[in-house]
């Protein structure tokens, strides 16, 4: 018998010959996408400003159940993510890469920032302004889009949907945060009031989504025994579950975490026992351990996350080092793009999408995903924009009107709210991915030639 494989063998389940493995070829298509897109990577970034996430996205979609089925699992086996039991591992394992690629990014994103930033009155009151009304405005525009379009779904249904839509996604935000096209068009300061507020917002965007969870599962018809039922029960559980447990305690923890953090590094290089190349690592280890630990008290891990990288970098003698590592990191936040943005390409339902059985027609996700790009983010900032003291001139209120991506966070809340609710697991998934989809591509391909950058541009 021939040592080697032969050239034509028996199909395998997944429809391959059987010397022919999957993994194998999987690996061989990832490297030959990194070592192509890596040598084009000024080419497509800096002169055509294409996001890497554009990219990855589609090339997703290549490997995955529509293309060459590479990526092809229990998730994705017809023709993008299904709904069953079947698939409670392959959810799992995309909520806990969702979650982690968050808390790395939140992470990143209170370090980046400059030193003692929300100790200036004007950004404080804008990011305030952004966290709050904006992004219950958003997630109730949203929502409102979702009752009107979406066949079958009540109002508490339309809420849970418009919180997973509600937040900036920080991953997606990084294409005027970051790179070329932000160091050649978008000022310091207008990237700061992004980078502060796509950090922050998926924290706060929790307390959202659990009360409209709150709100769903109370007045299911069979509600778990240990759900509130009445006013007062949800009133109860809004303040000391939602504000005090998962947001209070998670803002404390993380500020306490990053003080202590702080305190080490600043000890251990004055002994000389940290090098500078380490630190990267430790911002990452620091991520891990938030995630790790505000996970197993079932609290809010981003929030934490976030303030611990704010306190962390509150130094002049950590942040200076800090910010050099994490900025330097660009080789390493391109990977973490190109994954997480394949994978999602992989398990986008276009068979759901497209299915003329399915009772949310193909033409009610364009016109909700057109109306929720459109008009979910900027109604709110042109109402309260005299809440944006750090935002200066009409340009850029409409600029951050308009962008206002989502992406892995949207996606991380709707897995979460398939836990929460599995009966909405279908409408769910099958309308916030869709949108998700559009701003990928949307948000991504037309940042520079949008009208409402072009306002940005005129009236700086």
């Amino acid at each position: 018998m021939s040592p080697f494989p032969p050239l034509i063998g028996e199909p395998s389940l997944a429809g391959q010959p059987e010397w022919l493995d999957p993994i194998s070829v999987l690996f061989l298509l990832l490297g030959l996408f990194f070592i192509l897109f890596g040598l084009a990577s000024h080419l497509v970034r800096g002169k055509f400003f294409i996001p890497s996430s554009v990219v990855a996205t589609l090339f997703g979609i290549l490997l995955g159940p529509k293309g060459l089925g590479l990526l092809a699992s229990p998730a994705t086996d017809s023709g993008g993510w299904s709904d069953g039991s079947e698939n409670e591992e392959a959810r799992e394992f995309l909520r806990w890469g969702a979650r982690l690629i968050l808390g790395i990014q939140v992470l990143a994103a209170g370090i980046l920032l400059p030193t003692r930033y929300l100790a200036h009155r004007k950004n404080l009151v804008t990011l305030g302004t952004l966290l709050f009304p904006v992004m219950v405005t958003s997630s109730l525009i949203s929502g409102l889009f979702a009752y009107l379009l979406i066949p079958g779904i009540g109002w508490y249904e339309s809420l849970v949907i418009g919180a997973c839509l509600g937040p900036t996604d920080p991953v997606l935000a990084g294409s005027v945060i970051k790179g070329h096209f932000a160091d050649r068009h978008v000022e310091k300061s207008m990237r700061d009031v992004l980078l502060c507020e796509s950090g922050a917002n998926d924290g706060l965007g929790t307390p959202i989504l659990l009360l409209a969870l709150s709100l769903l599962v109370s007045t299911s018809s069979d509600p778990p025994p240990s759900a509130p039922t009445t006013s007062l029960q949800l009133l109860a559980n809004f303040l000391t579950s939602i504000l005090l447990y998962n947001t209070v305690l998670s803002l404390v923890a993380g500020a306490l975490i990053g003080f202590a953090v702080r305190l080490l590094l600043i000890q251990s290089r004055r002994r000389g026992w940290i090098d500078e190349d380490s630190m990267l690592v430790f911002s990452l280890a620091t991520s891990f351990a938030i995630i790790g630990s505000m996970t197993l008290l079932d609290t809010n891990a981003f929030l934490a996350c976030f303030v611990a990288g704010v306190v962390m970098s509150w130094d002049d003698e950590v942040e200076n080092v800090l910010h050099t590592k994490v900025r330097g990191s660009f080789q390493f936040d391109a990977l973490i793009d190109i994954c997480i943005f394949t994978v999602l390409g992989s398990v986008f339902p276009f068979d759901q999408w497209l299915s003329s059985s399915s009772p949310i027609s193909f033409g009610r996700l364009v016109s909700l995903a057109t109306l929720v790009l459109l008009f979910r983010r900027l109604p709110g900032v042109l109402l309260f924009s005299k809440g944006l003291p750090a935002v200066k001139t009409w340009g850029k209120t409409v600029f951050l009107g308009w962008f206002g991506p989502m992406g892995v966070g949207a996606l991380y809340y709707a897995l979460e709210a398939d836990v929460s609710s599995s009966s909405l697991a279908t409408e769910i998934f099958q309308v916030v991915s869709f949108v998700i989809f559009a701003s990928i591509f949307v948000h991504g391909l037309t940042i520079r030639e949008s009208p409402f950058f072009l306002c940005h541009c005129l009236f700086f």
